[in-house]
């Protein structure tokens, strides 16, 4: 019996794979097994490796197609990265995160002060990891500095009372 879809068969043999909703064209070269794909930047029908598309590479059709397509839509590092913190540290999407924002009028919750003058601080409990609220930068390291703590809150008003 021969097996037709060995590596070493080199007569480019063609079979259909069913993907959900979509038909595949496999077949095997000497890399190795390769499909069709739509490149993500000009829509052009290539050929990828397989094992590229498993590690979520083979996307686009060329280096130059690729470099276009970041140029065309590069986003600021910066906001990118922020956006990334809320996600991952704190598990905000941008729609809470502007609702936040919203809901505290754009200012800090304990100084009032404006976020257009001032940096914006994610305020959240190291004990449970819970978001608070949004606040200035000073006051987030004042509560920092004070470990959070209601007592030492109160003791120190009490002490600016004297």
């Amino acid at each position: 019996m021969v097996d037709t879809h060995s590596r070493a068969d080199n007569s480019w043999l063609t079979y259909m794979l069913m993907y959900p909703l979509k038909l595949i064209y496999v077949y095997y070269s000497m890399r190795g097994k390769k499909i069709q794909r739509k490149c993500k930047n000009c829509n052009n029908q290539f050929e990828a490796l397989m094992i590229k598309v498993r590690q979520g590479k083979g996307l686009f059709c060329s280096k130059s197609c690729y470099t276009e397509y970041r140029k065309n839509n590069a986003g600021d590092a910066k906001e990118l990265n922020k956006k990334h913190q809320r996600k991952f540290r704190y598990n905000l999407t941008e729609e809470q995160f502007k609702n936040m924002i919203i809901d505290c009028n754009n200012k800090c919750t304990i100084c009032e002060q404006s976020f257009n003058d001032i940096k914006m601080c994610i305020d959240h409990s190291h004990d449970t990891g819970k978001v608070r609220g949004l606040l200035c930068d000073d006051c987030n390291k004042a509560l920092g500095l004070f470990k959070d703590s209601t007592v030492n809150l109160k003791n120190a008003i009490d002490y600016l009372k004297r």
